[in-house]
């Protein structure tokens, strides 16, 4: 399959109109979506599910970058141009303040908590609410993005896959000439399974399971699946000749992170039960006493 569609819909500069923009879109709004429906599950107000996603999603566009900017391209941080350019005649924005471009999932998911946990700060946390179902929740909304991004990936002919001969092996043309893995479907539909999971877990699972478990597995889960997907990923130049993608290093401690947030918080409230239990079996043997 030869793969060569222009990833510009249309353009009014310095604005461009991309397919990746309106995946994108579609993906925050579907996450939106969810939230109305996954909020009241977790006796959180359905009307949070907005301000919720569009903190998240400040955090995430900044966070993405400026990660993006400090592991693959940290000469970014110097172009600080904005402004018309008289000689070009045209509008320049240098890389450090163009937020829709160079986007790294790894520090797009830690800008996303980053903008819950100052949600929650200052507008939830007075209630009595705690983080973690707002975590919880939240996360569960958020998994109709990821397929969306990656798709939006594949129009741009980005983030290409590593060379292949095999019968489903795409040429980007816009990239090169040589078929390859089309690595961005591969995660797309990969992380179509995360939104079965999450629809699953929102409906069956989320009351038997202790705040703060659901946001630290599927965080983890999903770099797991981004670690696997990087082996049929072509090398970003940082990591040329590693043995390890950039993408496969940053993801190890989002894997171990989530993992280790799920199991902590399943132990604390296993810890919390048994605590409870035995105060109430002390009470028991205490009123048996009394009555004697």
């Amino acid at each position: 399959m030869r793969w060569e569609l222009d990833p510009i819909i249309a353009a009014w500069p310095p604005l461009e109109l991309r397919y990746y923009t309106l995946l994108f879109g579609c993906g925050l709004w579907l996450a939106w979506r969810a939230g109305r429906r996954c909020f009241p599950r977790f006796e959180l107000p359905p009307g949070d599910a907005l301000p919720v996603l569009l903190w998240s999603s400040v955090g995430m566009l900044v966070g993405a970058h400026y990660l993006h900017l400090a592991f693959y391209e940290p000469h970014g941080f110097s172009d600080l141009r904005f402004g018309w350019d008289e000689e070009r005649q045209s509008w320049v924005i240098g890389r450090f303040w163009n937020l829709g471009s160079g986007l790294a999932s790894h520090g797009g998911a830690l800008g996303a908590i980053a903008g819950l946990y100052l949600f929650w700060r200052w507008k939830k946390k007075p209630s009595g609410i705690s983080f973690w179902r707002y975590a919880d929740a939240s996360i569960l909304a958020s998994v109709w993005v990821y397929p969306f991004v990656r798709l939006g990936n594949f129009f741009n002919s980005e983030l290409v896959g590593r060379p292949s001969n095999l019968p489903w092996a795409v040429v980007f043309a816009r990239y090169d000439a040589i078929p390859r893995h089309p690595v961005q479907l591969y995660e797309a539909i990969l992380y179509s399974f995360e939104i079965v999971l999450a629809e699953w877990l929102a409906q069956r699972r989320f009351a038997s399971l202790p705040e703060g478990v659901c946001f630290g597995g599927i965080l983890s889960l999903h770099f797991t699946l981004r670690f696997v997907c990087e082996f049929f990923k072509e090398a970003q130049g940082v990591d040329q000749g590693w043995s390890l993608t950039m993408g496969q290093w940053l993801s190890f401690p989002m894997v171990f992170g989530g993992g280790g947030v799920a199991f902590l918080r399943w132990l604390m409230e296993k810890e919390k039960s048994a605590a409870h239990k035995y105060r109430l079996s002390e009470e028991k043997n205490e009123a048996g006493y009394h009555r004697h």
